[in-house]
């Protein structure tokens, strides 16, 4: 199993994020998505605004 993005991760109030963008894993590659945040806060709207 391979870890991609996981690394130096902040989420907010600084804490270690402790899970990976992507995995690969048996020929497969899995991902995430992330809600996008400006300085710690989630930015609101759809996608227009994000």
């Amino acid at each position: 199993m391979k870890r991609y993005g996981a690394e130096g991760g902040k989420g907010t109030g600084g804490q270690h994020m402790p899970f990976a963008c992507a995995v690969e894993a048996d020929g497969w590659l899995y991902v995430s998505g992330q809600t996008l945040m400006e300085n710690g806060e989630v930015i609101n709207g759809g996608i227009v605004e994000q």
